[in-house]
């Protein structure tokens, strides 16, 4: 079992598997250059069906309805095309809402099977393909600076990084230029506010990094269609300051936002990632099996949450918690300056560079 690892990397080589869920058609080959928005895959995911009632809709007898019926069995429809009528004074119609094709058809009932829009399957990032997997998808890799997050929305975007305020705890306000926002990716400490988040997508901003985001506002973030990552987790946590410090080094660069879920199975996370042409590129690192002294940590505990520090030691004997629960734990060094004895269960280690 591998200590769970957050990577805030100022320099690195990046790995990244992209795969359709179901098999399909790839788009790419070996040694092809792409953008993190381009199309490297396609399928077509499982149509659905639709039963339409034209007794009732149209108000007939099921032999009525029969006789007015405008398409056959296996016909494909078009939306708009007349499915049955006219009927009445003034002439009533049915019209399909849907492209489909006609798969049962008995007295004025059909059924229409709906075509899916194809699964686009996008790069990611920015990097070269490596490796090709027939009818699934691609290896990409790429270099430069990645900083990983605890949320995402499932958005991808790309834009210049614009830090509004030196502060990492800053608050994002309705206090900015419309003109300012466009195709800017903004980091800021959190948003509270409801109508500022529904307004930055007015303004063509192209993406957000917080720290940390109010759980009451999750559902809405994630009707969102620009990305959004919480870096640092949920309520009102700044951005930890090894995150903050890599990316305001790279303020007004172009960065890629891509905003996935958490899986820890298919190893994707939310992820910022800045790209960087560099010949000298350090090995990426490797997770260790257990926490090591000096080594560079995060608190996810209630008390002392979102806070980082470096890894003292284990404690002699378990701890007891306040349940009755007795489990291992850890002194920890917070850059506070203060200790603290932590369970190791909210304990992550960060992978600094």
């Amino acid at each position: 079992m591998f200590v769970p690892a957050t990577h805030y990397l100022s320099l690195t080589k990046i790995r990244r598997e992209r795969y359709l869920p179901l098999p399909g058609t790839v788009l790419v080959a070996a040694g092809q250059a792409v953008k993190a928005a381009d199309v490297i895959a396609e399928t077509g995911l499982t149509n659905s069906h639709l039963l339409i009632d034209t007794r009732e809709t149209l108000g007939l007898s099921p032999r009525q309805a029969a006789s007015l019926m405008q398409v056959k069995l296996y016909d494909a429809v078009h939306r708009g095309d007349i499915l049955a009528g006219p009927v009445g004074f003034p002439p009533r119609q049915l019209r399909a809402a849907h492209d489909g094709t006609v798969v049962y058809l008995q007295d004025g009932q059909l059924i229409l099977e709906v075509y899916s829009s194809p699964y686009r399957l996008l790069a990611g990032l920015d990097g070269q393909v490596t490796k090709v997997v027939p009818g699934r998808g691609a290896v990409i890799e790429s270099t430069g600076a990645l900083i990983q997050g605890v949320w995402g929305n499932d958005r991808l975007g790309c834009g210049e990084l614009s830090i509004p305020s030196d502060r990492p705890d800053a608050e994002l306000t309705g206090d900015f230029s419309e003109k300012d926002l466009q195709r800017s990716i903004l980091l800021a400490g959190t948003v509270r506010s409801v109508e500022v988040l529904r307004s930055l997508k007015k303004t063509g901003v192209a993406g957000l990094i917080l720290g940390s985001l109010p759980g009451s506002l999750v559902p809405l973030a994630t009707q969102l269609d620009i990305p959004i990552i919480a870096l640092d987790g949920f309520g009102q946590l700044p951005v930890n300051p090894v995150a903050y410090r890599i990316l305001s080094e790279h303020a007004g660069r172009e960065v890629i936002i891509n905003s996935s879920h958490w899986d820890r199975y298919n190893n994707t996370r939310p992820e910022v990632v800045i790209p960087t042409q560099n010949e000298n590129m350090p090995i990426p690192p490797v997770n260790q099996p257990s926490f090591m002294p000096g080594q560079e940590i995060r608190v996810n505990s209630s008390l002392n949450k979102g806070k980082v520090g470096k890894f003292i030691a284990l404690e002699r004997e378990q701890v007891w918690l306040e349940n009755g629960i007795q489990i291992p734990a850890a002194t920890i060094h917070l850059e506070d300056g203060n200790n603290t004895c932590v369970p190791l269960a909210n304990l992550e280690a960060l992978a600094v560079r």
